[in-house]
């Protein structure tokens, strides 16, 4: 849990030293931000519930694969790179 701490810490202080014109960092940045909120939630939770005694959740070890979808966010993060129109926009979705 430790890490994903640091690793938001570092995060957030990118983000403050980004530049204005490199929107597809920051937007990068937010969203990896929003992702370890969400992993800490779920840790949060799942260690809530073996501490309870849930006999679903006890001395159990789970392995996600993360991924981007066929490039898409490889092409979204490009095009704003370029500034393409309407790519924030996309982007944001």
């Amino acid at each position: 849990m430790a890490d994903i701490a640091d690793h938001k810490r570092q995060l957030t202080f990118c983000n403050v030293d980004l530049k204005q014109y490199m929107i597809d960092k920051k937007i990068l940045l937010e969203e990896q931000l929003k992702q370890l909120d969400t992993i800490e939630k779920i840790y949060l939770m799942l260690l809530k519930l073996e501490k309870a005694g849930h006999p679903n959740f006890q001395l159990k070890e789970y392995s996600y694969d993360i991924y981007d979808r066929p490039g898409t966010v490889s092409k979204l993060l490009s095009d704003l790179k370029n500034n393409e129109e309407g790519s924030e926009k996309k982007l944001k979705q």
